[in-house]
């Protein structure tokens, strides 16, 4: 989706932190992952922030298998143009749901464990970050 110009950096965040390693999320307490978005260079970026352009998927620690990704129940397509030096962050809320084909009504959820999260937007992959579900 990029352009001539476009030098895409992608970071997520958690919307929590914690000095003492992964940040744990109590029971009932659902994650929100900061999607942030820069443009680099010197053109502009095309960028498509639906579900299906910023595509933010959790795995479990413990066998790096998919627990949910955006991917799976996009929304429409939705572009956005970042300027030369613009940000932009998109903020995902996950409500412990297991991805599932077809997106059904009711999903089964997670279980408690250790989980990472990362982001590709434009075949730019995001570090992934660590965090715990209860």
């Amino acid at each position: 989706m990029g352009s001539t110009g476009c030098v895409l950096s992608v970071q997520v965040q958690l919307d929590k932190t914690s000095s003492s390693g992964p940040p744990t999320y109590p029971a009932g307490q659902n994650p929100i992952f900061n999607v942030i978005l820069r443009n680099l260079g010197t053109g502009n970026c095309r960028i498509d922030v639906s579900g299906k352009g910023v595509v933010v998927t959790v795995s479990s620690v413990a066998d790096s298998s998919t627990a949910w990704t955006t991917a799976t129940c996009a929304g429409n397509q939705d572009l956005r143009v970042l300027g030369p030096g613009d940000g932009y962050t998109e903020p995902v809320k996950w409500n412990r749901e297991r991805s599932v084909t077809g997106c059904p009504t009711n999903p089964p959820t997670v279980g408690s464990g250790s989980y990472a999260v990362t982001a590709m937007v434009s075949g730019v992959n995001a570090a992934s970050v660590q965090f715990g579900l209860q």
